[in-house]
């Protein structure tokens, strides 16, 4: 004890501590000395801990690489990507502090891969856990158009799921579903067996929803007893445990994958180097004008100069993840972008007992 009392840096904390006491005792000195020493013990602690973790973050940074985005499609107005799971989109209070520094989200990477630091919008939106098509605006006027397209009955959102059990080969889920505040909102999902897996106890589903609600297709499911594979909050435990154990489901994944997304193409169908297009800007500034004026998105390519207008095969290529059609009522082109079903997702349908091959999941259109 008197070792301790003639340091200099505890004789000060004393001073500061009981100086307004002329007269302590020896236990009294002994606990103010101890309260003293705890402190500057804890605080130093907290110090390292603090380093090390700031220390073992920036290591992170240093070593980790940003994942390759692939990209379905893109033109002067919107760019598609298949997202993969586990990446959130954007920044939101459900980022963990390691992604914040990373940058980790798949609007930061389109802009950072694509677009050369041009400001993306997102379009439509899926789940941190899910994968598949996400479609980004390159201007705000462009999300609203592209937004309002997606609204259009003539838009189709078709996702493959995994769900638990054996499910009907058609069935329709219209119950009500809450939104992020809580309020019941009219949905309307559309389930179709794929492949029956009877010996891993659950079926392969192509499902499509006509309305965008908040974990529509997981609560749909859910209802129904047919949880999805991988879902933490509407699924069960055990069962996601048992994939995760047996067939190579990954911790943190869900077996939810955006395969198709079919919409009226909004924008206009210009060839965007041509002469009169570079000069005069008539395109985009009938484009702004028809979006000012609410018009329908089937009207919004049809303000265009006819002279501007060129046909599909002059404006975008052809390939496997984009294919055009014609809408048979308004006879407006339709844009259809697909994302194959992503590895991961393929190795726990080539782990399961059925024992399924590459060849069933083509036929099937899974994967191309």
């Amino acid at each position: 004890m008197a070792f301790f009392l003639t340091r200099p840096c505890v004789q000060a904390q004393f001073q500061q501590r009981v100086g307004s006491f002329p007269v302590l005792s020896r236990q009294c000195v002994t606990m103010c000395y101890f309260h003293a020493h705890t402190e500057q013990a804890s605080q130093l602690c907290v110090t390292r801990r603090t380093l090390c973790a700031q220390q073992e973050m920036e290591e992170s940074l240093e070593r980790w690489e940003p994942p390759c985005i692939p990209k379905l499609y893109e033109d002067e107005f919107v760019i598609a990507i298949s997202k993969p799971g586990t990446l959130l989109v954007h920044d939101n209070k459900g980022a963990s502090m390691e992604e914040k520094q990373r940058n980790a989200f798949a609007k930061n990477l389109v802009e950072t891969q694509y677009t050369q630091g041009r400001r993306v919008n997102p379009v439509n939106r899926l789940d941190r856990a899910a994968s598949g098509v996400m479609l980004f605006a390159k201007s705000s006027a462009a999300a609203r158009a592209a937004q309002s397209s997606l609204s259009h009955p003539s838009c189709v959102k078709e996702y493959v799921v995994l769900a638990r059990g054996c499910t009907p080969d058609f069935f329709v889920c219209d119950e009500p579903v809450k939104d992020e505040n809580g309020i019941s909102r009219s949905a309307l999902t559309e389930c179709e067996k794929v492949l029956d897996l009877p010996e891993a106890r659950c079926s392969l589903l192509k499902v499509v929803i006509k309305t965008g609600r908040w974990h529509q297709i997981r609560k749909h499911l859910n209802h129904r007893a047919y949880h999805v594979v991988g879902d933490v909050k509407h699924g069960k435990g055990g069962t996601n445990r048992f994939f995760r154990e047996n067939y190579k489901m990954q911790s943190g994944r869900i077996f939810l994958h955006a395969a198709h997304l079919s919409l009226l193409y909004p924008f206009p169908l210009v060839n965007l180097e041509s002469e009169s297009f570079q000069h005069t800007n008539k395109g985009l500034d009938n484009y702004e004008a028809s979006l000012k004026s609410d018009l329908s998105v089937t009207s919004l390519s049809s303000s265009f100069p006819r002279e501007l207008k060129k046909s599909i095969e002059n404006v975008v290529t052809r390939t496997p993840t984009a294919l055009w059609d014609a809408d048979p009522n308004s006879g407006c082109q339709v844009l259809t972008i697909r994302a194959t079903l992503p590895e991961d997702l393929q190795q726990v349908l080539y782990a399961l007992p059925e024992n399924l091959s590459k060849e069933c999941l083509l036929s099937h259109g899974l994967i191309f």
